[in-house]
């Protein structure tokens, strides 16, 4: 401090970054005697680290879908300290859309197939998932989410926090393993390919779509005589298209056709 001349005393310095947070604890909230002084010559009063988070930080509202309370309990607590706020712990993923998460982390691949059938704006939700799977990865290619993720099964807070930040933001995440699994996969098949008689059968609703497909319906024709929605179709096709080995249409009732799946 000094006397200008009307001996009037002044403060001497330069304001902190951030008037009410402690330069040495970025976590702690601070309160600044007086104007804010220089910040190696301020008084900080009742420095508390046990403040909230950081102003201006995006929390990220998420749901939590497990099959065991102590799956959802072990995850809500390895999560805490990152950037997802945890709104709901979930046992399935249509009990989720009261709570209009930003997005969902499903801690079991199992669960997947109801997304279709619940209530959630699946357009603006953000889905991450933790398998050590790459087979559903067709299923969620096929689900309009705004973005999604596939981490194993033992991944870190860090990991997850990370996962999911992306997956707002409209990207898609796999993890080292899985993408070097997708990566690897060939482009196309020939026909005589995955005519493996020993393949995953097609589910009796996926065989009902195929003939539908045969007969050159569209998904939204589809959809009307199955009275289910557009992205319910949308899903089965995707899957069955997986099971066939098939990357179209033409190939899915072509591989169909030679396993006795339709008829013409």
């Amino acid at each position: 401090r000094r006397k200008n001349q009307h001996h009037k005393e002044i403060s001497v310095g330069l304001a902190p970054p951030h008037p009410r947070i402690c330069g040495h604890n970025p976590f702690a909230s601070c309160v600044w005697a007086k104007p804010p002084p220089h910040p190696t010559h301020g008084v900080v009063r009742g420095c508390r680290t046990s403040s909230p988070p950081l102003r201006g930080v995006l929390m990220i509202r998420v749901s939590i879908v497990a099959p065991t309370p102590a799956l959802r309990a072990g995850l809500q607590a390895m999560l805490e300290p990152t950037r997802l706020d945890i709104v709901s712990q979930r046992t399935v993923l249509e009990e989720c859309a009261p709570d209009a998460p930003d997005g969902i982390i499903l801690a079991d691949d199992t669960l997947l197939s109801g997304i279709e059938e619940s209530d959630l704006d699946i357009s603006s939700l953000a889905l991450v998932v933790m398998t050590d799977s790459s087979q559903i990865i067709p299923l969620i290619r096929a689900l309009p989410l705004r973005g999604w993720g596939m981490l194993p099964t033992h991944s870190t807070p860090d990991e997850l926090e990370a996962a999911m930040i992306a997956a707002t933001q409209g990207l898609i995440v796999l993890s080292h393993d899985l993408a070097n699994h997708v990566l690897e996969l060939p482009i196309a098949t020939s026909p005589a390919d995955n005519d493996d008689p020993n393949a995953e059968p097609l589910t009796p609703r996926e065989q009902q779509i195929l003939a539908l497909l045969s007969q050159g319906l569209a998904n939204k024709q589809i959809a009307r005589t199955l009275t289910i929605s557009e992205h319910t179709v949308k899903f089965h096709i995707s899957s069955l298209y997986a099971k066939l080995g098939a990357s179209n249409r033409t190939e899915a009732i072509s591989r169909g056709a030679r396993r006795g799946l339709i008829s013409f």
